[in-house]
C-alpha cells in the first residue's frame, strides 16, 4: 500500500517505514519553543503476544524516561498515546524506534507529531 498520511498531510512527511503498508507520519512544523512530541500508535491483532510484551514496554517508557513523558493505552487496548519532549524529531524516532512494541512487529500503524501546546 505505501505511505499514508493523515489529518494535515500538507504539513506531514514520512519519517520512516517499516514492514508493508505500516509508516510513520511526522509534522515537519517547527517552533522554537516547544519540542514535545506525540507518538500515537495501533497495535496488530495479536492479543496475547501484545499481553507478554506490554511490561517490556512500561519498563522501556520508564526507564528511558524522557523529559515531561505521559502515556497510556486506550480503554478498548487497541493502542495508545505517549507524549514527551525531545530536542529534535531525530532524537524522538530514535526513543520511539527502541520501544520493544516496535522492536518485536506488534504495530500496526504509527505516527509522531510535534505538539505545540497553547
Amino acid at each position: 500500500m505505501g505511505l499514508q498520511f493523515g489529518p494535515g498531510q500538507q504539513n506531514s512527511r514520512p519519517l520512516f517505514s517499516s514492514k508493508g503498508d505500516r509508516a510513520v507520519k511526522v509534522n515537519t512544523h517547527s517552533q522554537d519553543s516547544a519540542n514535545l512530541f506525540v507518538y500515537f500508535y495501533f497495535n496488530r491483532n495479536d492479543p496475547e503476544k501484545i499481553r507478554q510484551i506490554v511490561p517490556a514496554h512500561i519498563k522501556y517508557w520508564k526507564t528511558a524516561n524522557p523529559k515531561d513523558y505521559s502515556g497510556g493505552p486506550f480503554r478498548d487496548r487497541t493502542g495508545g498515546l505517549i507524549s514527551f519532549a525531545a530536542s529534535n524529531l531525530e532524537e524522538a524516532t530514535k526513543i520511539i524506534l527502541n520501544d520493544p512494541f516496535i522492536q518485536e512487529d506488534l504495530i500496526e500503524q504509527k505516527w509522531i507529531k510535534e505538539w505545540i501546546l497553547d
